[in-house]
């Protein structure tokens, strides 16, 4: 017990145990989604080497239920002396009541003990910093169990061999003395080590619990962070649309006319294609191609815009509007109201290795409304970083007056 108090007053369990006790049912979600788990020791936590292989079978997604352990516990109490009893020479063994009764009734005073200290002592006290309290009260139980032992020998069994009170009697003065006191310190010791397994039990169960917890906390964040991002990709390219269409006014009303019928067409597609997580590529390109057809119409000759598409499996599925950034940054800078203007979209994909490289002449625009925000490359990043970690190359460049963008994914 002395032990075991120093260890604790040197905070060798508080680091830990603070995060095991603290309330976590009441964290409420972030009121804005964030990408970065920037939490180190969470992240350490949750990738540490026996989780990330753990994952793999389908019985370890789940704590273990804490039943478990305690019924293969019993169950070894149980079993492990009779097989102490079993006769290797195959002669047979006489067992008498009192046999089992002495068997058994060290491994009946061990399971109250932990018992106790699983169910109580260890929870509301020692988790709670009572040391002093959890001390006492094993010791409270240690002299509880003692005094139930020299009951059951001496009065239920009336068989006193083995008490305290038998040595007390029968023994010689120096002899009693020494081995009454060497009983009781080896109890204490008996006790320490249980209590000793009771926290590092404890403790390990907790863990699970909680890496369980975060990687279900750290799910539904990154639910709803690509909720909120898919929410912010049709905003984001309904307002270039618009832009478009409201330029088209003020140069022919009838090319307005037809954008809005274009708008419309891309619109719906954008509604029922990418209602679900995944697209097909064929479906991605789909858009990007309406979507340029739209621009064509706004910018009219002035632009040369182009798309070549070379898919060897075109039903491969894709993150929906993943694509479409790299487009809409190409027309916002790559395409000038008077000077002629270039546009090269390449789309390839080989061996479930898809490859998007955009071509653009470049106008910057200064102290433009249209200018603000970035939102479209920033969500793109982000969803890639979500859904494809560690498997695409995202790549940017400018040599004189054209600007390159290249993003490749493995997709498989």
């Amino acid at each position: 017990m002395w032990v075991l108090s120093k260890l604790c007053h040197r905070g060798l369990f508080w680091g830990y145990i603070k995060v095991m006790t603290k309330d976590i049912a009441h964290k409420s979600k972030p009121s804005k989604p964030t990408f970065g788990f920037e939490d180190k020791r969470l992240h350490a936590f949750l990738h540490e080497y026996e989780l990330i292989n753990l994952d793999k079978f389908g019985i370890f997604t789940k704590p273990i239920p804490s039943f478990v352990p305690a019924l293969l516990a019993w169950i070894f109490f149980l079993v492990f002396p009779l097989i102490l009893l079993i006769d290797w020479k195959s002669r047979p063994v006489e067992i008498v009541g009192d046999d089992i009764v002495r068997l058994y009734l060290p491994i009946f005073f061990a399971a109250i003990i932990f018992g106790m200290n699983q169910r109580f002592l260890i929870v509301k006290l020692f988790f709670r910093r009572k040391i002093k309290s959890y001390i006492g009260a094993n010791l409270l139980l240690i002299i509880f169990i003692i005094g139930l032992r020299e009951l059951i020998l001496n009065i239920l069994l009336q068989s006193p061999n083995g008490s305290l009170y038998s040595i007390y009697i029968k023994g010689e003065a120096g002899y009693r003395l020494g081995t009454i006191i060497l009983s009781i310190v080896a109890f204490l010791l008996f006790t320490l080590i249980i209590c000793l397994l009771n926290i590092s039990f404890r403790v390990s169960a907790n863990h699970t619990r909680f890496a369980y917890w975060v990687r279900q906390k750290q799910n539904e964040i990154l639910q709803s962070d690509l909720a909120f991002l898919k929410m912010q990709l049709s905003p984001h390219f309904l307002f270039n649309t618009l832009n478009n269409i409201a330029a088209l006014m003020d140069i022919d009303v009838k090319k307005a006319q037809n954008g809005i019928l274009q708008i419309s067409s891309l619109l719906r597609t954008i509604l029922y294609e990418t209602k679900d997580d995944m697209i097909s590529l064929k479906s991605e390109v789909m858009i990007l191609e309406k979507y340029i057809e739209l621009e064509k119409l706004r910018f009219g000759s002035n632009v040369n815009c182009q798309i070549e598409v070379s898919l060897e499996n075109d039903q491969i599925e894709i993150v929906p509007l993943l694509l479409m950034p790299l487009v809409e940054n190409a027309v916002k800078h790559g395409v000038h109201p008077i000077h002629p203007s270039k546009i090269f979209i390449r789309i390839e994909e080989k061996n479930r290795h898809l490859l998007c490289r955009v071509e653009n002449s470049m106008f910057p625009r200064k102290n433009s409304p249209g200018n603000v925000g970035g939102i479209g490359l920033s969500n793109m990043q982000k969803r890639l970083d979500c859904f494809y970690p560690n498997r695409y190359k995202y790549k940017i460049a400018r040599e004189g007056e054209m600007y390159f963008s290249s993003l490749e994914i493995d997709l498989s």
